[in-house]
């Protein structure tokens, strides 16, 4: 008899520590939208880590906000003679630049990357912004663009300009084997501030 319980109460046990592991175990696969805050952020968990480390699949589509890297397109002398044109000759100088932020994924392949285009001339001490506008390019297929939400030109002073860019961008799995979600917003943000003497300068927000 003394055995029979026994055997009763380990199956009793066996039973009740299926059911709670279980649903505990679940619990832990973190969500894709919370994954993808947590790496904007840099703030994955080992369990997050561990999760991905198994499913590269999402990790090569999750922005990885401690990787954002900075870059300037190369201009040439004829390039930016060609986008001013007969306004060379009215001004004492003009210049153009390229500024751009690249988002990548935790695993360090493009997601996409946000330019700020800015063209300006300058004589003595008066600058003048002629053209800027952001643009987007080497973008993954979970990138949907929705749009500019900020387009500007900020007045220092007659020799200094801050252009303020912004896009409001989804990632979305649409066509992929994971369903169709939008799991992550990200408003990358550029400010290139141009004057007649030092030039430009860079500043971002991811």
């Amino acid at each position: 008899m003394r055995t029979a319980s026994r055997g009763i109460i380990t199956a009793v046990v066996l039973v009740l520590t299926m059911t709670v592991s279980g649903p505990a175990q679940a619990a832990k696969e973190p969500g894709l939208k919370a994954l993808a805050d947590r790496a904007m952020l840099g703030k994955l968990t080992a369990v997050d880590r561990s999760y991905l480390d198994r499913h590269p699949e999402i990790a090569g589509i999750l922005i990885d906000g401690t990787k954002t890297e900075i870059g300037e397109v190369p201009m040439s002398e004829t390039q930016t003679a060609e986008v001013f044109g007969d306004v060379v000759a009215a001004a004492t100088t003009c210049a153009a630049t390229d500024r751009y932020q690249i988002f990548k994924s935790l695993l360090g392949s493009i997601i996409f990357r946000y330019h700020s285009y800015v063209a300006w001339c300058w004589s003595g001490t008066t600058t003048t912004v002629s053209k800027h506008y952001p643009y987007l390019d080497m973008i993954q297929n979970v990138v949907v663009n929705k749009g500019v939400t900020v387009q500007e030109v900020r007045k220092s002073n007659s020799a200094t300009y801050t252009t303020h860019h912004q896009n409001y961008i989804q990632l979305c799995t649409l066509g992929k084997s994971l369903g169709s979600i939008c799991y992550d917003n990200v408003y990358p943000t550029n400010w290139v501030t141009v004057s007649n003497k030092t030039g430009s300068t860079f500043k971002y927000s991811n």
